[in-house]
């Protein structure tokens, strides 16, 4: 093993190797930055020009795309609050809070040196352990993996409290729902597509993430250009020697936190199926848990952009272990990347450790190698990011619309996925105004089919073996999964029982307490219930058992939460409605309809060129400035942000857009 090491050292650093490797991390960098542009896209793209490469330089530049990308996610996370990818969601929770305090260079400093250390970390992993790791993830079958996607839905949980722990887990059942949506994958049989062709494979992931962040948050800019004719929402400073600072305070102060959290993403990303949200999410959980001071989590905590970005890097190396030992990949990201060795004719397993070690070898050096291109890249490019911070909302607000259209057709090419996104978009914007978190319903999303698969193969092998819950409570690393749900339960209530009891006597001392059988929470708890009744009686009591039994929990479970929370609005306590401009968004609403439906006739490029355009020119209107002499901003802008997706998307990434009368 040491010769072979030594092999992969001398061969890291040749000038093509080195060269490719920058060029992929700044890459994936820029694809995981784009709203809706996943690390799975970005290196399913570039598959294809690797072809003529070697293997080590192919498989070294997808992993570079791969690191680049998911670290890239932070970006929009951090300036935009918009999640560049799935693995990104828990950054948002404290690194936009940062930068709305004037802290984000040091927050986009943060997250690339914590992603630096998290990838580090797992790429000492894969050359150290990747066999031992291997071995553990595939010992586990259906029970494990069940109980990991029930503690990741789990800690749903701890996304709110009081009333906004019961909108949390709502909202995770809504997103568990739409990953039913589809054909079951037991039976085959559809469900919630009422003769849909285009809902036969489900909602994709992408145009939901893009809508329940990105386009909600272009309404929210819209929102408030409204009510404050303010342009500049966030303040960036910039401070000499920031990068040495900020890195003595995450080595002196938060070194435990980030050697965890990039250990326990290593492990997560061996898990097949978890992926670096999930890691992301439960080191995020973990790092709030155990603050001594958990207040400051929500509200610009470094440790709050540590911890999720430490994980999710992580998970990359931690993803790969298990695709070149055993041939399954940890992540879909990590499946493509499968793609690419078997591409490059490299078979995974015990092979690849011996017959092509040099090989298998160099290209994980060369991974570790990325890491450190990762952390150039990011440590220069920061005082760029910030630029984004200084277009105005009438601007910004049209050109991340015109990107959640673009990245949701890029999921597939599916001119459907733009309508489902526009669709949870309004529904995420409206969520949002009654108190419910859009950031559990991606999770639902993700780990609902995971848990539904592995339940019900898990119950058909238990029923065999003749003790279903013996299988499922009895094997050792699912029994320690179980009492890692029980123990996540019991604290999570330990703390809200604590923060009613304070919530308790600060109603006393109010008298102005809103609440009622016609309050805003009554009213939404009992439409959750009557809704979730219905359908249960009028269509899945009518599935097949094994093709409705996972959503008769599902839709009886936030019957009962829609219960909870009519009783809460009832006698304690209810949030009001947040004021809606209920014309300006329906407006953009249509307008937004108007132009994915004629993008089809006139073309993508020119209907880009014409939306963003009138909703500029409208947001300036709405802001109170003159349209007249912003004409040619407007003008210049939209071209400038046509012709760079043009070139982007068109040329670089030859995505197939429809072209009509134009382009």
């Amino acid at each position: 093993m040491l010769e072979n090491i030594l092999t992969g050292v001398t061969h890291v650093f040749s000038i093509e190797l080195l060269i490719l490797i920058i060029i992929g991390t700044m890459g994936g960098i820029i694809i995981g930055a784009l709203p809706g542009f996943s690390p799975t896209m970005g290196v399913a793209l570039l598959v294809p020009f690797t072809f003529n490469m070697s293997s080590v330089e192919g498989l070294a530049t997808l992993a570079a795309v791969y690191s680049g990308a998911v670290y890239g996610g932070s970006i929009s996370a951090i300036l935009l609050n918009i999640p560049g990818a799935p693995a990104n969601i828990a950054t948002i929770f404290d690194g936009y809070p940062m930068a709305v305090k004037g802290e984000g260079n040091k927050a986009l400093l943060t997250s690339v040196i914590s992603s630096f250390h998290g990838g580090t970390i797992s790429a000492v992993a894969l050359i150290l352990i990747a066999p031992v790791l291997a071995i553990f993830a595939l010992k586990f079958g259906p029970p494990e993996k069940f109980w990991v996607a029930i503690f990741g839905l789990v800690l749903i949980a701890s996304m709110g409290t009081s009333k906004e722990l019961l909108k949390g887990l709502i909202s995770g059942a809504f997103g568990i729902w739409l990953g039913i949506i589809g054909i079951s994958p037991i039976t085959g049989e559809s469900r919630f597509t009422f003769g849909n062709i285009d809902l036969q494979g489900g909602i994709s992931l992408v145009p939901a993430l893009v809508g329940l962040f990105a386009f909600s948050q272009a309404l929210i800019y819209l929102e408030k250009l409204i009510r404050q004719n303010k342009t500049n929402l966030v303040q960036v400073t910039n401070e000499k020697g920031l990068f040495f600072k900020v890195y003595k305070e995450i080595v002196t102060k938060f070194a435990g936190l980030t050697v965890f959290s990039g250990s326990l993403g290593s492990f997560i990303g061996a898990i097949p199926g978890a992926g670096g949200q999930v890691g992301g999410i439960i080191a995020y959980d973990q790092a709030k848990r155990f603050s001594r001071d958990k207040k400051q989590f929500g509200k610009g905590a470094m440790a709050g952009v540590i911890a999720p970005e430490a994980a999710n890097n992580g998970t990359v190396g931690g993803a790969i272990v298990p695709m070149l030992t055993l041939g399954i990949p940890g992540s879909p990201t990590a499946a493509v990347l499968l793609g690419g060795l078997l591409i490059h004719g490299l078979w995974p397993g015990p092979d690849l450790f011996t017959t092509n070690a040099e090989t298998t070898y160099t290209f994980m050096f060369a991974f570790l190698l990325a890491q450190f291109a990762l952390l150039v890249c990011g440590v220069l490019g920061a005082g760029y990011f910030t630029h984004v911070l200084r277009v105005p909302e009438y601007f910004l607000g049209p050109g991340v619309i015109a990107l959640c259209i673009f990245g949701a057709f890029a999921v597939s090419n599916n001119y459907f996925d733009i309508y489902v996104m526009l669709i949870l978009g309004i529904i995420g914007y409206f969520a949002l105004k009654i108190g419910i978190p859009p950031a559990p319903a991606v999770l639902g999303l993700i780990l609902g089919p995971i848990a539904e698969s592995n339940l019900m193969l898990g119950m058909r092998i238990g029923s065999a073996q003749g003790d279903i819950l013996q299988y499922f409570f009895t094997r050792p690393i699912a029994a320690v999964l179980v009492l890692l749900v029980v123990g996540a339960i019991v604290s999570t209530l330990l703390l809200e029982l604590k923060r009613h009891n304070q919530e308790k006597m600060i109603a006393k001392q109010s008298t102005n307490l809103y609440k009622g059988i016609t309050s805003m929470d009554a009213i939404v708890g009992l439409t959750v219930f009557v809704t979730c009744i219905l359908t249960y009686f009028m269509y899945i009591n009518k599935l097949q058992m094994e093709t409705g039994i996972y959503a008769s929990y599902v839709f009886l479970f936030v019957a009962l939460l829609g219960l909870v929370l009519f009783f809460v609005g009832w006698r304690f306590t209810s949030d009001k409605i947040q004021w809606v401009p209920w014309l300006r968004v329906g407006e953009v609403t249509l307008v937004t309809l108007a132009s994915i439906i004629l993008g089809q006739y006139l073309g993508f490029y020119t209907s880009t060129f014409l939306l963003m355009s009138y909703l500029s020119a409208r947001m300036i209107s709405i802001s109170g400035a003159a349209i007249k002499p912003n004409i040619t901003k407007i003008i210049g802008f939209s071209a400038g942000i046509t012709l760079f997706m043009y070139i982007a998307f068109g040329m670089f990434l030859s995505l197939p857009t429809p072209r009509g009368l134009f382009i």
